[in-house]
């Protein structure tokens, strides 16, 4: 859709209440999110960005990063999307 992906990036700035939904939408876009933005998302102090984060990683994350959230990891949601992330791997 002509617009989406100018419209996300205009509303993922810090304060912007639409911005994990402006990630989600640029994660799923054809050209997705580039690899170190991605990184970004999982350093995040935002637990919403983290669990962004690893909803678009896929398998460009490594596998041992993804234990790492899983295991230390302080919010649960966050916890939960990196077990999703590596059943998905499976």
């Amino acid at each position: 859709m002509r617009g989406t992906r100018e419209t996300a990036l205009a509303l993922i700035h810090p304060g912007s209440p639409l911005r994990l939904d402006a990630y989600r939408a640029l994660a799923t876009l054809p050209d997705g999110l580039p690899s170190d933005q991605v990184d970004g998302l999982l350093a995040d102090a935002d637990p919403g960005l983290r669990v962004v984060g690893l909803e678009a990683a896929g398998d460009r994350i490594a596998r041992e990063r993804v234990i790492v959230l899983l295991r230390d990891d302080s919010v649960p949601a966050v916890r939960l999307a990196a077990g999703r992330a590596l059943l998905a791997r499976t």
